[in-house]
């Protein structure tokens, strides 16, 4: 029931039972509240590292450039919320690359892959519930760019 600063009382709650299950875990793996922390921060590190350059490969940005993109946007605020404060901000942070690639696929396909767009999604709103609604208001644009240019806009679904 407690933890530190009283973020086990929150995460239940507020955030989905995928979230909970998923840190509970990791705190069992762990065995103490300090290797828990280290093994969190890591997994959100690299994690917002990877959806980020994957997300930058998608773009054609060259490799070292999206390697300079990929640790700057871990070591931004969102993402380090989590390191240094606790805050679900970090973990939504890391996964919202993640959904941004669906976004791209949608304008550049012009069309909107169901499964492409539900994973990334479904994982957000079992995470962090604020960032998957600011993840779905940024795929707005995208989707009317997608839908605007697309040959066929009966088949676009």
């Amino acid at each position: 029931m407690f933890g530190f600063q009283q973020s086990a009382r929150m995460v239940n709650p507020l955030y989905g039972p995928l979230s909970a299950y998923f840190n509970g875990l990791l705190l069992l793996i762990g065995g103490s509240w300090f290797r828990y922390q280290l093994l969190s921060s890591t997994i959100v590190l690299f994690l917002s590292g990877a959806t980020m350059y994957h997300l930058s490969f998608k773009l054609n940005v060259d490799k070292f450039n999206a390697l300079v993109v990929a640790i700057i946007y871990m070591l931004s605020n969102l993402v380090m919320a989590w390191v240094v404060g606790e805050q679900f901000t970090g973990w939504g942070a890391a996964l919202l690359p993640f959904l941004m690639i669906s976004g791209l696929d949608m304008a550049k396909a012009h069309r909107v892959r169901i499964l492409l767009l539900a994973i990334p999604m479904t994982l957000l709103l079992q995470t962090h519930i604020m960032s998957s609604l600011i993840g779905a208001c940024a795929l707005i644009p995208f989707f009317f760019y997608g839908f605007y240019y697309s040959n066929n806009r009966k088949k676009c679904f």
